[in-house]
C-alpha cells in the first residue's frame, strides 16, 4: 500500500492506493501428529474451517469478515491447548500454524508438536476434614479413572470452600496436591481441609430506617442470633430486603466480636426509597373517546412494608379500575401474599359488542433456597359479552377469532404450582434444567359452574456442545379431566383449554393454529379446529403434548443461529391422545442476545402439512422459546 500527500484549492489531499494481490479461498485445515485425539474432536475446537455451510452463508448475509489471520489462527492454538488440558493433556503443545498457498487454495496445518501422556486419576482422597465425615461433604467431579481436568480439580475446591463456608467455617483453607506416577499416567489427588472455627452470627442491628419498623427488617433479613454466619447468608438477607422494594440502598456489615472472633455482629445499614407514587393522563382516541387515567401507590404502609395500589382508566367507552394489596408476611411466616380485584368495561361499536370483566386473584408464593419456588393461587373471573344489536348471546359475541381475554367465561379456581430451577440464567441458560408442575381445581360458586382438574407440566434441559453452542430439549404435558357428568359443569370454557401453535409452542404452526382438523362425515374425529369460509380457528381441547429440540451456536458477537425441530399436538379429550397424530416441524432462526432477552426470528416448516395449511410460519419475538 502507497500513501501519496498533495496540496489542492487549499485542501491537503491524503490518498492510500492499494494493491490487493492475489484472493485465496481456504480449501482445508489439516491436523498433524494427533495421535490420541480424532481429527473430529480437534475440528470443533477451532472457528478457522473451509467455506460452506450455515455459518458461512450468514457471515456473508452480514459482510463479516471470514478470512485466515494471525490472530484468528493464535486464537484456535490456544483453544486446542485448552481442549487437550480439560481432557487430562498437561504437558500438550501446539506448533504455530503452517498458512501453505497452492494456486487459489490455501491450506492450513495446526501442528500437535506433542500430545504428551494423557493423566488419568487414580484415586480421590480429603485429609483434615474433623468436624463433617466424608458422607457429609458435597460430591466432588473429579472421579477416578478419568482425565485429570484442571477446571474441574479447580471447581471442586471452590465446593468444598463453599461448603464450610455456609456452615460458619467462613476461614476454612482448601488446597489441593497432585502425586504423580513415573510416567505421569496416573494422578492420586489429595484434598486437604483446614476447618478453622466455627463463626456464629452475633447481635443484629438496623440502621438508617427512618420509617420502616425495625422488626420488618429483622423478619426480612431472617439473620438469627446463634446461627452459623456465612458471607452466602448475606447475600440472600440482602436479596430478601431488596424484594421488598422499599429500599435504594441496603447493606449488611459483619463485625467482628471481642470474643475472639467466633461470633460476628451484623449491621443492616438501608437507605428508604420513596413510598408513595402518583401518577396520571388525559387523552383522546378514535377507538375510545376522550378520558384519562389516574393511579395512586404506598409501597411502604405505616412502615410494615405492606403495599397498596389504585389504578383508574375512564375513556367514553372503555374503564378499567384495578386495586392491588400486598402482605409480605402471613402472621409469623416468611411468605408474601398479593390480592388483586379488577373490573372492565369495553365497548366496540366497530363489533357491536360489550365485554364486561370481574375478576379477583388471591396468590402466596415462597422461593425456597436458590432453585425452587412454590406458589398458590386463587381466582374468580367473569366475562360477559353483549351484542349491542341482537342482545346477550347474539352472534357478534361468538367470533371464533376472538382473543382468549374476551371470551366468555365464569370460572372459580385453586392452583398450587412447584417450579424448580437450576439453569445457569434465566435469560440465555447454556446449562442445566428448569421443570414445573401446576394442578388446576375448578369448582362452582357464585356464578362459576365449571368443575375440572387441569394438570399441565413441563421442563427443559440444556447442554453446551463445544466453546459456545448450546442443545436445548423440552417437553410439556398438559391434561384437563372433568368432575362432573352434568354438561354445564363439565364443560371447559375457551380460555382455559389447551391450544398449540405459536413462537413458544409448536413455531411450524401459527399461533393457536396446532390441531385436529376433521374432514367432511368424518366418523370417530372430534376435532380441536374449526373451519369457517374457508379460515381455521381454534376450538382448544383437553390434551396437549409439545415437544422440541433446538440447536443453538454463535455466529459472531451476540448474534446466534438456532436450527430447531418441535412436535405435538392438542386432542379434544384426554382418551384422545395418540402419538401417531403428532404434528411435526422443523425450521431455523436468528437471536440477538440484549439484556433483556433474545431478540428471536424464526421460520418453521411443516413437514406434514395438509391441504388446509399454509408451508411455514414465521415468528418474531423477545425471549427463547424454551
Amino acid at each position: 500500500m502507497n500513501i501519496r500527500e498533495e496540496e489542492s484549492n487549499g485542501k491537503w489531499i491524503v490518498t492510500y492506493e492499494i494493491e490487493p494481490g492475489p484472493s485465496y479461498e481456504l480449501a482445508r485445515v489439516e491436523f498433524r501428529g494427533n495421535d490420541q485425539l480424532d481429527d473430529d474432536i480437534l475440528e470443533d475446537a477451532v472457528t478457522t474451517a473451509p467455506a460452506g455451510g450455515f455459518r458461512t452463508l450468514l457471515r456473508n448475509l452480514f459482510r463479516r469478515p471470514g478470512g485466515v489471520t494471525d490472530e484468528v489462527l493464535q486464537t484456535d492454538v490456544e483453544s486446542l491447548e485448552a481442549l487437550y488440558r480439560l481432557r487430562g493433556f498437561a504437558e500438550v503443545e501446539i506448533g504455530t500454524p503452517v498458512v501453505t498457498a497452492s494456486g487459489e487454495n490455501l491450506e492450513v496445518v495446526f501442528p500437535i508438536e506433542r500430545e504428551g501422556p494423557q493423566t488419568l486419576v487414580s484415586q480421590v482422597s480429603i485429609v483434615g476434614n474433623e468436624r463433617y465425615s466424608a458422607s457429609q461433604l458435597p460430591n466432588l467431579r473429579l472421579k477416578p479413572d478419568e482425565p485429570l481436568n484442571p477446571q474441574r480439580l479447580y471447581q471442586d475446591v471452590i465446593v468444598l470452600r463453599t461448603f464450610y463456608g455456609d456452615r460458619g467455617h467462613v476461614e476454612a483453607q482448601v488446597t489441593n496436591e497432585i502425586e504423580y506416577n513415573e510416567d505421569r499416567t496416573r494422578a492420586a489427588v489429595t484434598f486437604t481441609i483446614v476447618e478453622g472455627p466455627e463463626v456464629t452470627v452475633g447481635e443484629v442491628t438496623v440502621a438508617g430506617n427512618e420509617y420502616t419498623r425495625s422488626s420488618v427488617v429483622d423478619k426480612q433479613a431472617n439473620l438469627e442470633v446463634g446461627e452459623p454466619f456465612s458471607y452466602r447468608s448475606l447475600l440472600e438477607a440482602q436479596r430478601e430486603l431488596y424484594r421488598l422494594g422499599i429500599f435504594e440502598r441496603v447493606e449488611l456489615i459483619p463485625n467482628d466480636d471481642a470474643s475472639g472472633g467466633s461470633v460476628r455482629d451484623i449491621t443492616i445499614d438501608v437507605t428508604e426509597g420513596r413510598a408513595l407514587t402518583l401518577g396520571g393522563s388525559v387523552g383522546y382516541s378514535d377507538e375510545q373517546g376522550l378520558g384519562g387515567s389516574a393511579s395512586i401507590s404506598h409501597r411502604n404502609l405505616f412502615g410494615t412494608a405492606r403495599f397498596l395500589g389504585l389504578e383508574a382508566r375512564y375513556f367514553e367507552r372503555e374503564q378499567r379500575y384495578l386495586v392491588t394489596y400486598r402482605e409480605p408476611f402471613v402472621f409469623e411466616w416468611d411468605i408474601p401474599v398479593q390480592l388483586t380485584h379488577f373490573r372492565s368495561r369495553e365497548e366496540k361499536p366497530n363489533d357491536g359488542t360489550l365485554f364486561r370483566s370481574v375478576g379477583t386473584f388471591v396468590e402466596a408464593s415462597r422461593i425456597i433456597g436458590e432453585s425452587l419456588r412454590w406458589s398458590l393461587r386463587y381466582e374468580y373471573r367473569t366475562v360477559d359479552c353483549i351484542d349491542l344489536v341482537a342482545g346477550p348471546g347474539g352472534n357478534r359475541c361468538e367470533n371464533p377469532d376472538a382473543p382468549r381475554d374476551e371470551r366468555e367465561i365464569e370460572i372459580s379456581s385453586i392452583t398450587p404450582t412447584v417450579f424448580w430451577d437450576h439453569r445457569n440464567d434465566q435469560i440465555n441458560p447454556t446449562r442445566g434444567s428448569f421443570a414445573s408442575s401446576s394442578l388446576e381445581y375448578a369448582f362452582p360458586l357464585f356464578a362459576a359452574d365449571p368443575e375440572f382438574l387441569k394438570s399441565f407440566s413441563q421442563g427443559a434441559w440444556y447442554h453446551p456442545l463445544g466453546a459456545r453452542s448450546v442443545l436445548a430439549a423440552s417437553a410439556r404435558l398438559g391434561v384437563i379431566h372433568p368432575l362432573t357428568t352434568d354438561p354445564v359443569g363439565a364443560f371447559v370454557p375457551f380460555p382455559e383449554r389447551f391450544t398449540g401453535g405459536g413462537e413458544s409452542s409448536h413455531r411450524g404452526f401459527d399461533f393457536d393454529r396446532l390441531g385436529i382438523l376433521c374432514a367432511d362425515g368424518e366418523v370417530d374425529c372430534t376435532p380441536t379446529l374449526t373451519e369457517i369460509d374457508g379460515k381455521v380457528y381454534p376450538l382448544g381441547g383437553n390434551a396437549l403434548v409439545l415437544a422440541g429440540i433446538e440447536y443453538r451456536f454463535p455466529i459472531f458477537g451476540n448474534l446466534q443461529g438456532a436450527a430447531f425441530v418441535d412436535a405435538g399436538n392438542v386432542w379434544a379429550y384426554m382418551e384422545d391422545i395418540n402419538l401417531d397424530q403428532m404434528r411435526y416441524g422443523a425450521g431455523t432462526g436468528l437471536r440477538y442476545i440484549t439484556p433483556l432477552g433474545p431478540l428471536r426470528f424464526d421460520i418453521g416448516w411443516k413437514l406434514d402439512r395438509q391441504p388446509h395449511e399454509d408451508p411455514y410460519a414465521t415468528f418474531l419475538t423477545i425471549g427463547f422459546s424454551y
